[in-house]
């Protein structure tokens, strides 16, 4: 019970909180939306970007711009595309292309990796194709080579 207490609507500070509704301090609304623009709003259009992947994923699509425009993942001859934050694209089993590499070329590229490691096998392509194409990508962005 709030007994004759005219400011408990405010939790005792009627300079920095109102109640204009007459229903809750502004703090709360505030609040609320803060939460809901910034948590559950994101929230939502994830898994509404994510269930359009699915709904869009084709084992048998051959094309580029289908990649491109997927929110998170999609497929490519075969095999999967997940997009990554990555400034670099990659391959191992799958394609994890970069969302700053979509370009034909890459997607190409690193879907030529997943032949490779299905005709070589895990091992060889580990030692003759991944380890040194990881080697040549930190030398080449640490500027040692020429």
């Amino acid at each position: 019970m709030r007994g004759y207490n005219l400011f408990a609507y405010c939790f005792n500070n009627p300079v920095n909180m109102c109640d204009s509704s007459g229903h809750w301090p502004q703090w709360i609304d505030d609040a609320k939306n803060w939460v809901n623009d910034n948590i559950i709003q994101p929230v939502v259009d994830f898994v509404e970007d994510v269930v359009e992947d699915f709904d869009n994923y084709d084992t048998s699509n051959q094309s580029e711009e289908v990649v491109f425009s997927s929110n998170y993942f999609s497929n490519y001859n075969d095999t999967l595309v997940v997009k990554t934050p990555f400034d670099a694209s990659f391959s191992f089993g799958f394609i994890g292309l970069s969302t700053q590499q979509q370009d034909t070329n890459t997607l190409k590229h690193e879907y030529g990796h997943t032949i490779q490691m299905e005709n070589m096998g895990i091992g060889s392509y580990i030692t003759d194709v991944a380890i040194p194409s990881i080697t040549i990508n930190i030398l080449d962005r640490k500027g040692k080579l020429t």
